[in-house]
């Protein structure tokens, strides 16, 4: 199991995006292995664990349409639920137009060139 991402990035849940964005670049620029010094081999080791698990916890991340910061594991969920089946798209245009098939239909030329 993964760590949970808004833990990694120490921000609470329900953070906006561009909230995970910044601290990851906080983060990124505090401990990225080209920025440390020569400290003590612990603390460098201590410090690249931590840029690594802030670069996968944001990988994680995706922005949401109202802005948020959500797994992307979830958004690819909901993006998939959204999707209409054949059957159901065809279930919708009867409603919506009264023709049973969209291909069945004649446009006069003048549409056809629009």
């Amino acid at each position: 199991k993964q760590p949970c991402p808004y833990r990694a990035l120490q921000i609470p849940e329900g953070s906006t995006y561009a909230a995970a964005k910044k601290s990851f670049l906080r983060i990124a620029m505090a401990h990225h292995p080209d920025t440390i010094g020569d400290d003590e081999e612990e603390k460098k080791q201590q410090s690249i664990e931590l840029f690594v698990s802030a670069r996968t916890a944001f990988e994680r991340l995706a922005a949401c349409p109202e802005g948020l910061a959500v797994l992307r594991e979830d958004l690819e969920n909901l993006k998939a639920e959204e999707e209409m089946s054949d059957e159901e798209f065809d279930a919708w245009f009867l409603k919506e137009t009264g023709h049973s098939n969209p291909f069945q239909f004649d446009l006069d030329p003048a549409t056809m060139r629009e």
